[in-house]
This record gives structure tokens, C-alpha cells and sequence, in this order.
């Protein structure tokens, strides 16, 4: 199915090219309806090798059905021909500085990769009380 010798970690992922390949599991997909663009699928998605969380978008809206039946919630899938730019607005879902815009080019195909964690991430009861938790980042990447 996959090359893994081809695919790049989410952490690499940098937007100076279009023609990226990577190995991602949809941890969280919400829509989400904005002022400019109209409705966008939103998704928090991460990979196998260091665990990082990044922001994925949709912005086609004829596209996104086709899109939540390619990249079901907890599946692994391989990503290629997709764009990376920079994460912006003061309220991210997670503290990754780019996020991932998947287009009408983008190709998703299936892995042979199994792996049921959940990825759970929480953060340490100190910074909760202390108040050095970021709380603007829906998911963070903060570990015990």
C-alpha cells in the first residue's frame, strides 16, 4: 500500500512546496462556518513517528463530503499532494505552527499502518494551577 520511505513526518511538513507525502490519523473533524469563506472542514490530524498535532483544512465546500468519506475519524490514510502555510488567528486547535490545506489534488489513499492509540495528551496538574498552561490551543502538546 504506502512507501514509508517516502513519507514525510508531520513535524518536517514546511510550506515551500505542494507535492508533500505523509502518513496521517484524523484525531478531531468539526465544520466550521467563517465570515470570508463560508463553511470549512476542520480537522486535528497526527502521525505514527513523534506524535505531533496538526491543523488541517477544507475549504471546497462540493469537496468536504467527499473528503470525510476519504479521511474517516480514527483511520489511518496517506496524504499526497497537499499545501502546508502557516497556522494563523490567536485561537488554534493545536500549537503546530502550519496547517495542512487539502484541495481537490489531493491524493488520499489507504496505509497498511495499524496503531490504536488515542493519542491522549494531558497536561500536568501544575501548569493547570499555576496558570502557565496556554489556553488559547484546543489540543496541545504537552505530555505526562
Amino acid at each position: 500500500m504506502s512507501n514509508n520511505a517516502s513519507l514525510t513526518p508531520v513535524k518536517d511538513l514546511k510550506p515551500f512546496k505542494t507535492k508533500w507525502r505523509s502518513q496521517v490519523k484524523v484525531l478531531h473533524s468539526w465544520l466550521q462556518n467563517t465570515g470570508f469563506g463560508g463553511e470549512t472542514l476542520q480537522m486535528v490530524l497526527t502521525d505514527e513517528q513523534v506524535r505531533v498535532k496538526m491543523q488541517s483544512v477544507i475549504f471546497l465546500v462540493n469537496h468536504i463530503l467527499s473528503v470525510q468519506r476519504k479521511l474517516p475519524l480514527g483511520k489511518w490514510r496517506v496524504l499526497t499532494m497537499f499545501s502546508v502555510s502557516q497556522a494563523s488567528g490567536q485561537y488554534r486547535p493545536t500549537s503546530h505552527p502550519y496547517k495542512i490545506t487539502i484541495s481537490d489534488k489531493t491524493v488520499i489513499s489507504n496505509s497498511d499502518l495499524i496503531e490504536d492509540s488515542i493519542f491522549l495528551c494531558l497536561p500536568r496538574y501544575e501548569d493547570i494551577i499555576d496558570g502557565t498552561l496556554k489556553t488559547n490551543f484546543l489540543i496541545g502538546n504537552t505530555y505526562i
